[in-house]
């Protein structure tokens, strides 16, 4: 989980969407993390610590 927090704080400002964090994250270094259902407690435990936003199109990045 720390290096999806490391990797969430390069993108603080901008808007993900599920996609973009299994390509740009989840493909990498051997993760396996390569389906919406993978990714999703990632997404859940980054928003309950207040890094991410839900937005219409995707998810806000914000800086705490």
């Amino acid at each position: 989980m720390g290096d999806f927090i490391r990797w969430l704080k390069t993108k603080i400002g901008t808007v993900i969407t599920r996609r973009n964090a299994i390509l740009l994250w989840g493909n990498k270094r051997d993760r396996k993390i390569t389906s919406n259902e993978a990714i999703q407690p990632f997404l859940d435990e980054a928003i309950a610590l207040g890094l991410l936003q839900e937005t219409e199109s995707g998810y806000r990045v914000i800086d705490t």
